[in-house]
């Protein structure tokens, strides 16, 4: 399997955790530290991506977007952690942000 097979598959599966929506969602593209610079993702547009959302061109800030989508497909996290994960992409690797939000488990 090549990784876009890979990728199709993980996509395929039922995602019922944050965090494994913004490692499924990591391996798409590149991380930015900044939403989404139209090239790479920051952890919560890979989360988002992971779970079928289509963000248009990508450029800008639209957590008025994709925070609703990803709190209906995770109904259980609330705002304050989406806010938090914002903070920490600012400093961390996407695949360390999922691991603190595995942890609380999300």
């Amino acid at each position: 399997m090549d990784q876009s097979e890979i990728l199709k598959f993980e996509q395929q599966q039922q995602i019922t955790k944050l965090s494994q929506a913004i490692r499924i969602g990591a391996k798409l593209r590149p991380q930015t530290h900044l939403w989404s610079d139209g090239v790479g993702s920051c952890a919560l547009t890979a989360a988002a991506e992971a779970t079928g959302y289509d963000y248009g061109d990508g450029v800008g800030h639209y957590s008025f977007t994709i925070h609703p989508h990803l709190r209906k497909q995770f109904p259980s996290v609330p705002e304050t952690v989406l806010e938090k994960v914002s903070e920490w992409n600012c400093s961390m690797s996407r695949e360390r942000v999922a691991d603190r939000l595995e942890a609380m488990g999300y």
